[in-house]
């Protein structure tokens, strides 16, 4: 009977020990999904067209009569002389850091810059310029890692006028409490012709042109533009 306490006694040093031995231990990691956060004002001062530049990643592809338009996601518009379908010709480039999609009716072209519509005049396919931005009347919502990230770093959150664009993955100290959450908060952003030729998107494309309207599409929502004027 009296060998009890001392078993007991024992079990007792063995656990502390073995407790404070994971406490100074390495710590487990996890992946966190952290925002990056843009002013909008920035955003719209890089809006720009330059000189041709080389195709270097994926992208969409949208037809007229003449011209090829290559959409790179979130980077630009490539503009390219189609006249001679065998051997189109890169003449110019449209910096848009917020481009996905994009058409075109006449004279002009259509595209998003995150929340924003830009009209371009393309009368002069050598002198195009930026004729009007509707800003935050699009509706964006940056694509969330799922399957690669367990946490939402929510402590970084977009302040007035500014919008996240994207997320980057950073390892982490696994959080001792679920006070972190995975994907998407739902308020996180919530943003928002005449007889001319019009162009061909893909199946993939979510900008369309049917007589005086304009038709956006994102997720959740559609939006209908009067391009009449």
């Amino acid at each position: 009977m009296k060998k009890l306490p001392l078993i007991l006694f024992s079990c007792f040093a063995i656990l502390f020990v073995s407790c404070n031995s994971d406490d100074n231990g390495p710590k487990e990691t996890a992946v966190f999904a952290v925002p990056i956060i843009e002013k909008l004002a920035k955003i719209r001062e890089n809006v720009s067209v330059t000189s041709a530049k080389r195709t270097n990643s994926d992208g969409k592809i949208y037809v007229t009569e003449d011209y090829l338009f290559y959409i790179a996601k979130e980077e630009g518009v490539h503009v390219f002389d189609n006249q001679n379908p065998a051997s189109p010709q890169n003449i110019a480039f449209i910096n848009l850091a917020g481009v996905h999609d994009i058409a075109v009716k006449g004279n002009h072209l259509y595209a998003d810059n995150f929340v924003d519509l830009m009209v371009f005049d393309i009368s002069d396919i050598n002198n195009i310029t930026l004729e009007q931005t509707l800003e935050n009347v699009v509706t964006f919502y940056a694509e969330y890692p799922q399957g690669e990230a367990e946490y939402y770093g929510y402590e970084n959150y977009p302040q007035e006028g500014e919008i996240v664009t994207g997320f980057r993955l950073e390892k982490r100290a696994r959080p001792d409490e679920n006070n972190y959450f995975e994907g998407m908060p739902s308020d996180a952003q919530n943003v928002i012709g005449n007889g001319a030729t019009v162009g061909t998107g893909g199946s993939y494309a979510k900008f369309q042109i049917n007589k005086n309207a304009l038709y956006t599409v994102s997720e959740y929502d559609l939006k209908v533009f009067n391009i009449a004027s």
